[in-house]
């Protein structure tokens, strides 16, 4: 049976049109004798059919013996080397280059700006070491920036430009429009291939008669996706889903929008023009999905927050019951994780011109640079949101951090590479303790922040760090507040990776955002010698307690942070919940309450305690799942004693034939095994 991603490929290819030239020069050029890697670069305007030409080069390419042929959606994935990988190889872990091998491969990138914090290693790791057979394609909207300079040489570039009147009437012919209603498409949709499309589909699929000039792109788009939904409700819901996730099948809108019968609003939605073929599924073609989000923000922003929220418990789901080769869930969670963090603490919701890559001591003077002007800004007095404890104005000290074995350094750079601002994330070692002056802010931070016990264990290295110091970001010029923002944002993966995290700050806005993400702050760790002379505030959070997933998905969310109880707090308080399973009050008052409230994902409607009853079955109904006889005996033995408790616990044990001590034994391993299920919604990744 034909798979829609086939379906799609052969309508495209079928409506193909005006891109004659541009296809016969990409078939020449990829039809050459093989020589050093060469790239070339399509760019065009927003609709102006990049996509589209990429997919039918992918469609010609093995007639010309290119083998093989990847293409990766930079709209698709998370910027960075494993997720690209995993786009070309399907294995986050294995090596691009080594899978494109020697044979004369075809690597095509599209919306490349949108893997801007990965130009550095595209330019210096992946294509110097691409086969001399091999050739690249990039498209994007925009020629790429001074950072791929080096391969200027060995890139060629072909610019598209709107369909002229006699093409886009050709289209039109072949999609079965023509007289007044083709007439009136072509000046409300211009020469944009994507409203053509659109337009088309209205006409043929739903009847549309009539359609407004709009002079620009995006009321031209808004206007032909509002036609499309109107008096078809399921539609709408369909298509608010499909923008709120980067990549999407029947089963994931389905559990989305929570329609019971998706089937036919999915069918709807995948035959319009602007579904495209992804990865793992399909996805929206990013102009409209980004129109979408923009109407649903004005529109019902408590449904777009509902939306997010459903489709983070629907991948969460997904992710813990994942089978080997779907680890490309996680990056889809994190995906929405950081689009609603970055809705809530930046302005709007585009993309910040902005972006950020990971660097490291070679660019060790451009840092520097920075740093200095970010010190000459605290001394003359400059208003800034975020001000160093006393050792981060020191260039010496910076350096020395930037050196430390296992510190990743962040910076952020305009689309021209320019860098901005930068961070540092370091982990807690006693190489980097060595670093601080005795009595200083971030000494007292870490001194005070971790356990004595694990203060006393700490490792010599970064290796086996028990978590991580985030410092402050030093940054300049008119970018400065869009230097700290994106950086802000990008810190937020770290989270992922647990543990205890710890930051040293001074400043008004800085104390109030790290507040607001949850962080407990450390008293008296210090005050400025320079600027101001604020206080400097420390700060804790840690992940162990509280973890990261459940963490996120609160801040995210907007809920309140959950508590933090370690293993034996939480095996307490559970205990309580089972003696009083009846009681309302008790539950309801529960910390479990707010852990249950994340649990219960988009179910609103469920009170606190019945959130938490369910919580609790669920967990216990996972601990079952591939059980031993003892943990199946344990989880019965729990049952009968508490939620069912129709006698005492002596009949009980008499009933499943064990002694009275064995019974509270196993009931302790049920709560045991139920604190593990608990666990797993504050766990990293799952």
């Amino acid at each position: 049976m034909p798979t829609v991603r086939a379906a799609l490929d052969s309508l495209e290819s079928g409506l193909f049109v005006d891109r004659h030239a541009e296809s016969q020069q990409l078939v020449e050029w990829l039809s050459a004798d093989a020589g050093p890697p060469e790239i070339m670069q399509i760019v065009g305007h927003a609709g102006v059919g990049k996509s589209a030409l990429l997919r039918q080069l992918a469609r010609v390419a093995p007639e010309m013996g290119r083998r093989p042929i990847v293409n990766v959606d930079g709209e698709m994935i998370l910027p960075t080397p494993d997720d690209f990988a995993r786009a070309v190889t399907g294995d986050g872990a294995a090596d691009p280059v080594e899978f494109l091998g020697a044979d004369p491969a075809l690597l095509i990138i599209d919306s490349v700006e949108a893997l801007a914090p990965l130009t550095r290693w595209l330019t210096t790791s992946l294509v110097p070491s691409l086969n001399r057979s091999a050739r690249l394609v990039i498209a994007g909207r925009q020629p790429v920036g001074p950072m791929w300079r080096p391969w200027t040489n060995a890139m060629r570039t072909i610019r598209l430009e709107s369909l002229s009147r006699a093409a886009a009437t050709e289209y039109l012919e072949r999609r079965g429009v023509a007289g007044r209603v083709a007439d009136q498409i072509l000046i409300a949709a211009g020469g944009y291939p994507l409203a053509l499309t659109l337009a088309a589909d209205l006409a043929v699929q739903h009847g549309v008669r009539h359609f407004r000039k709009a002079p620009e792109w995006n009321l031209t788009l808004r206007g032909l996706v509002d036609e499309l939904v109107k008096d078809a409700p399921d539609l709408r819901s369909m298509l608010d889903a499909a923008a709120t996730v980067r990549q999407f099948d029947e089963p994931t809108l389905a559990a989305v929008t929570g329609l019971d019968d998706a089937s036919k609003a999915f069918a709807q939605l995948c035959a319009v023009s602007f579904i495209r073929p992804a990865q793992h599924g399909l996805s929206l073609h990013e102009d409209v999905r980004r129109v979408v989000i923009e109407e649903l923000q004005w529109r019902n922003p408590m449904r777009l927050a509902e939306l997010r929220r459903a489709a983070r418990t629907y991948y969460r789901d997904r992710i813990r019951e994942r089978r080997p080769g779907e680890d490309w869930l996680v990056p889809e969670r994190v995906y929405l994780w950081e689009k609603s963090v970055y809705a809530a603490y930046m302005p709007g919701d585009q993309p910040s011109p902005i972006w950020v890559e990971e660097g490291g001591p070679d660019q060790m003077d451009e840092l520097l640079a920075i740093h200095a002007e970010f010190v000459g800004m605290i001394e003359a007095g400059a208003p800034l949101p975020t001000l160093p404890a006393d050792e981060e104005t020191s260039p010496d000290f910076i350096r020395a951090v930037v050196e430390l074995p296992g510190t990743d350094i962040l910076i952020a750079r305009t689309p021209d590479g320019e860098a901005h601002g930068f961070g540092y994330i370091v982990p807690l070692s006693r190489a980097f303790l060595g670093l601080l002056p005795p009595g200083s802010a971030i000494a007292n931070t870490i001194e005070r922040g971790l356990p004595s016990k694990v203060l006393d264990e700490l490792p010599a290295t970064a290796e086996g760090a028990p978590g991580l110091f985030m410092g402050t970001y030093p940054a300049r010029g008119e970018r400065f507040a869009e230097a700290i923002g994106a950086l802000s944002a990008d810190t937020f993966r770290y989270a992922l990776r647990g543990g205890i995290f710890l930051s040293s700050n001074a400043g008004e806005m800085a104390f109030q955002v790290s507040k607001a993400i949850g962080m407990t702050q450390i008293p008296d760790v210090g005050v400025m010698s320079i600027g101001p002379g604020l206080p400097v505030h420390g700060w804790t959070l840690d992940f162990g307690r509280i973890g990261p997933d459940a963490w996120l998905d609160a801040v995210t969310s907007g809920q309140p942070l959950p508590p933090s109880l370690s293993e034996e707090e939480l095996e307490k308080e559970l205990h309580q919940v089972l003696v009083n399973w009846r009681d309302d009050d008790v539950l309801g008052k529960s910390p479990l309450a707010q852990l249950a409230a994340l649990e219960g994902g988009s179910d609103t409607a469920a009170s606190p305690p019945d959130r938490v009853r369910s919580m609790v079955r669920g967990a216990l109904a996972s601990a079952r799942e591939g059980a031993d006889d003892e943990v199946e005996l344990a989880c019965r033995a729990l049952e009968l004693a508490y939620m069912e408790r129709k006698v005492g616990h002596e009949a009980i044990a008499e009933r499943l034939n064990v002694s009275r001590s064995t019974f509270y034994r196993l009931i302790h391993r049920a709560e045991r095994e139920i604190v593990a299920g608990i666990g797993g919604v504050r766990a990293a990744g799952d």
